[in-house]
């Protein structure tokens, strides 16, 4: 038997912007988004669970909580799961046409460089994923009592953020997909 995949949307099926998405739009697109995308790749990918996960770490080590370190991972990295699986869900679900994609002339929209994700703008997975990263390593460090806890949110929260931006400035989210992800 082959590995079964989830349909992905061909066509959008939520094609149109309104005047926040659109402001936003204008106002956080870089001149080269291919930079912003690179960068949300890394802030998002790498340093968030690098720092989140290193960071409730530490702060139970700090602690002398050496017997939690594994399990406060786990945990952590449950959330993840659990966010992923649910934004790529939504994602399938809602078909939420990209922002550089949408001013695209139709023709022009199956040539674009992976139009199989063309549609799937609506949540933003960086985002999503990077603030449950956030949000359950600093719940974490801050039920468990750790002294570094306040700095485990600041750390995690604040590189979400930066994903977020990122995502808008790569053109790849409309504010609405980050803030729901978020």
């Amino acid at each position: 038997t082959g590995v079964q995949t989830c349909a992905l949307p061909i066509s959008c099926r939520w094609c149109a912007t309104d005047a926040l998405d659109r402001g936003v739009r204008d106002a956080l697109r870089w001149d080269d988004p291919a930079t912003a995308a690179t960068a949300s790749n890394w802030v998002g990918y790498v340093a968030t669970p690098v720092l989140t996960l290193g960071g409730v770490g530490l702060a139970g080590l700090v602690d002398g909580e050496r017997d939690h370190i594994f399990t406060d991972g786990v945990i952590v990295a449950e959330a993840a799961i659990v966010a992923s699986d649910l934004t790529n869900l939504v994602k399938g679900v809602v078909g939420r046409e990209r922002p550089f994609v949408h001013d695209l002339a139709p023709a022009d929209k199956p040539r674009v460089a992976s139009p199989q994700e063309s549609n799937l703008s609506f949540f933003s997975g960086h985002s999503s994923l990077t603030m449950s990263l956030a949000v359950s390593a600093g719940t974490v460090a801050s039920l468990r009592g750790y002294r570094l806890a306040p700095a485990v949110w600041a750390t995690g929260v604040g590189l979400a953020l930066t994903t977020g931006y990122l995502r808008m400035a790569a053109d790849r989210h409309w504010a609405t997909d980050v803030v729901t992800g978020w």
